[in-house]
């Protein structure tokens, strides 16, 4: 099947300026994000991709089970991630693992979706320019953990509009149609 990624829906569904930030930047936002996720309950949808496996660190890890131990369902998508879709509902998180080819493994989002309001953000590796755009393989980010990995850069869409986070939410959701998430206010 023709996977489409979120980045994609996002700047193809109209006038969504794009900008450039490192992930130092993007690591700060994710934060911020976390942070506000820490009141959600169980009406809480959290989707976030990793690109790789080795980005799904033990701080990483902890701070999405804390939030699913509220409550929310929380899905992680990465390169290398095991496709474990038993953690929504027992306060863990579900990992869904993806293929070095997919779209999505360039991309890096935080979406947080309740019934009232939606936040987040979407990013992709500018080495991977626009989806579509590549022209050779995926480019695997740097081993090196220090600088040259924290000053990569991504494109970034900025979505302050809910209603895009949204329909991102629901493209990730097409990923796992056998996860049974309960989001009756999402649109699939």
């Amino acid at each position: 099947p023709v996977r489409v990624s979120p980045f994609q829906v996002a700047v193809a569904g109209g006038p969504r300026p794009t900008s450039t930030r490192t992930k130092r930047d993007l690591l700060a936002l994710s934060r911020r994000c976390e942070r506000r996720a820490g009141t959600g309950g169980d009406d809480l949808l959290v989707l976030v991709t990793v690109q790789e496996n080795r980005f799904w660190t033990a701080r990483t890890r902890a701070v999405y089970a804390r939030i699913a131990a509220r409550g929310a369902t929380v899905v992680a998508f990465g390169v290398g991630l095991p496709t474990d879709l038993r953690g929504p509902g027992r306060g863990g998180v579900a990992t869904v693992g993806i293929a070095e080819d997919d779209l999505l493994a360039d991309e890096w989002l935080v979406v947080f979706c309740s019934p009232t309001e939606r936040w987040g953000f979407l990013a992709r590796d500018a080495a991977a320019g626009l989806p579509g755009a590549r022209s050779g393989p995926r480019l695997a980010p740097p081993d090196d953990p220090g600088t040259a990995d924290a000053d990569r850069r991504f494109l970034w869409a900025d979505l302050d509009d809910p209603v895009w986070l949204e329909r991102s939410a629901a493209v990730l959701l097409t990923r796992v149609p056998s996860l049974a998430v309960r989001v009756p206010w999402l649109q699939r």
